[in-house]
C-alpha cells in the first residue's frame, strides 16, 4: 500500500493506493475520484475506447472513463493516467507505474512472466515475491464457479400465519429482455427453478438495476412474518479486533455469491416461489432478503473457521491474520493461515471473490493497533459546518461520540459545548 496527495483544482486529498504488479492500467473508483477531486459532475473525465476491465479471474467492471491525476509524494510531482469505474474497487497502481515511480524493484528475475500474474500488495523497495501467483495458481478452483456447502438449510415458518400469494409485477418494457436472460442464466447454474404446480406461498420479484449488472432478488415482506429466526449472535467489529490485537498483519478475502453458496430444502424452496410476468419461479439456494439468512450464514461461517488459527468472519467478510516478533515469523505465520483457510474452502466447496483480495496488508479496519476509527466518519465530522443553533450543535456531538472510543478525554473536551445545550443558557 501507498498514500500520495491528490490536488486538483484547489481540492487535495490523500488516496490510499494497493500496489498491483498484475495491473496493466491505474484504476481508482468513481466514489474516489470524486472525493479526491471535487469534480461531481466528471468535468474532467474523457471518454475511452474500452468500456469494460478484466481481471484475473475473468470478472469484467465497466470504465466510465479515463482522466490524468497530478499527484505528490514526498515533495515529488508525477502526472498520472487513471481509468475510473463505478464499481467499489479499492485504487490500484499498475505494474508499469510501480517501476517508474520506483516503488518496487525487482531483483533476480529469469524472465518477466514469473511476475506478470503477481496479486501481492509488496512493500516499498523490497523486491517482488511470486509466492501469492503461486498460491493463486495452486487454489485457482477455490476463486471459480459458485459454491455449493454441506447441508440444506430448513425454513421454519409459524403455521397461524396465513400465506399470501403476490401476482406479479409490472416491469419496464425496456427491462424486460434482460430480465429474462438473466432469470434463464439463474436457471441454468442452478440457483433458481421454473415452478408450474401450485403453491401456498407466492412472494413478488424484486429487480435492482445497477449501471453494468441486474440483480434478480426476492421480496419477502409477507413470508417474512412467518419466518420463525434462529436469532443467532453476531460477532461484533470490537469483539474481532480484540482477539486479534497482536497481529502484524493481514488477508481480507470475501466470498463469492455469499448466501447463494447454501441449498434450501426441497419444502423451503418452494416457500421462496417469486412471481415474474413470464411465470413462477422458486430459489433453491437461500435467497436475499429472507430475514433468517444472514444468521444462518453466520452460524455457518462460525462453524468454519473454528479450527482455524487466526481466521475470524463477520458476514462474508474473512480476515486471515499473522502473528510474531519479526517480519519473516508474521509472514510465516499468515501463509501457514492463509494456506489452511483455502484448503478448508476447497473441502466445504466454499468459493471466494478473487477480484476483492487485500493480500498482506499492514493494517485494515482492525490493526495490531487494535480497533480504529474509519477516516471517512473523521472526514465527514471535519467537513461539517460550524453549529449555528442548538439542533445542529446535538447533530455535531452526536457525530463526534462516534469517536468516544478513541479518544479517552472526550467528555472534558466536549462539556463547555454540553452546557450550550441548557435551556436556561443563550447559545
Amino acid at each position: 500500500m501507498i498514500t500520495m496527495e491528490v490536488r486538483m483544482q484547489g481540492s487535495q486529498s490523500q488516496v490510499t493506493f494497493q500496489l498491483d504488479t498484475g495491473a496493466e492500467c491505474n484504476l481508482i473508483s468513481l466514489k474516489d475520484y470524486r472525493r479526491a477531486t471535487g469534480d461531481v459532475d466528471l468535468a474532467q473525465v474523457k471518454r475511452c475506447s474500452h468500456k469494460f476491465i478484466k481481471t484475473y479471474t475473468n470478472e469484467r467492471y465497466k470504465i466510465l472513463g479515463s482522466t490524468e491525476l497530478p499527484t505528490w509524494r514526498h515533495e515529488k510531482r508525477n502526472v498520472l493516467p487513471f481509468n475510473i469505474t463505478e464499481d467499489d474497487l479499492a485504487p490500484l497502481l499498475s505494474y508499469s507505474t510501480c517501476i517508474g515511480l520506483g516503488l518496487i524493484t525487482i531483483n533476480d528475475c529469469d524472465s518477466p512472466s514469473s511476475f506478470s500474474s503477481l496479486k501481492d500488495t509488496p512493500s516499498i523497495g523490497i523486491a517482488v515475491t511470486v509466492g501469492i501467483a503461486d498460491l493463486l495458481e495452486e487454489y485457482k478452483d477455490v476463486f471459480e464457479g459458485l459454491g455449493d456447502l454441506p447441508g440444506e438449510y430448513h425454513i421454519v415458518t409459524d403455521n397461524t400465519v396465513p400465506p399470501v400469494v403476490h401476482p406479479p409485477r409490472r416491469v419496464p418494457v425496456t427491462l424486460r429482455n434482460q430480465i429474462k436472460e438473466k432469470l434463464d442464466e439463474m436457471v441454468a447454474s442452478g440457483i433458481l427453478a421454473p415452478v408450474t404446480e401450485p403453491t401456498e406461498w407466492v412472494s413478488r420479484m424484486l429487480v435492482i438495476v445497477k449501471p453494468n449488472k441486474l440483480r434478480i432478488c426476492l421480496d419477502p415482506g409477507d413470508l417474512n412474518k412467518a419466518i420463525r429466526r434462529e436469532h443467532y449472535q453476531m460477532p461484533t467489529v470490537e469483539e474481532v479486533a480484540t482477539r486479534l490485537s497482536q497481529a502484524k498483519k493481514f488477508t481480507v478475502i470475501y466470498a463469492k455469491d455469499g448466501f447463494w453458496q447454501k441449498r434450501l430444502d426441497t419444502e423451503s424452496s418452494y416457500k421462496t416461489t417469486f412471481n415474474t410476468p413470464f411465470g413462477r419461479y422458486r430459489w433453491n439456494r437461500m435467497p436475499f432478503g429472507i430475514s433468517s439468512v444472514p444468521e444462518v450464514w453466520q452460524r455457518t461461517m462460525n462453524k468454519f473457521v473454528e479450527d482455524l488459527e487466526g481466521v475470524e468472519v463477520i458476514a462474508d467478510d474473512f480476515l486471515i491474520a499473522g502473528f510474531g516478533n519479526t517480519e519473516h515469523e508474521v509472514n510465516q505465520s499468515l501463509e501457514r493461515n492463509e494456506r489452511a483457510f483455502l484448503e478448508k474452502c476447497r473441502l466445504w466447496n466454499l468459493k471466494l471473490n478473487c477480484a476483492k483480495v487485500k493480500w498482506h496488508q499492514p493494517s485494515v479496519k482492525f490493526t495490531s493497533q487494535g480497533l480504529m476509527p474509519d477516516p471517512e466518519k473523521i472526514q465527514a465530522i471535519l467537513q461539517m459546518p460550524e453549529p449555528e443553533d442548538v439542533a445542529a450543535l446535538k447533530r455535531f456531538l452526536g457525530m463526534v461520540t462516534y469517536l468516544a472510543k478513541f479518544m479517552p478525554h472526550l467528555s472534558e473536551m466536549t462539556e463547555p459545548l454540553r452546557r450550550s445545550e441548557d435551556k436556561n443558557v443563550e447559545f
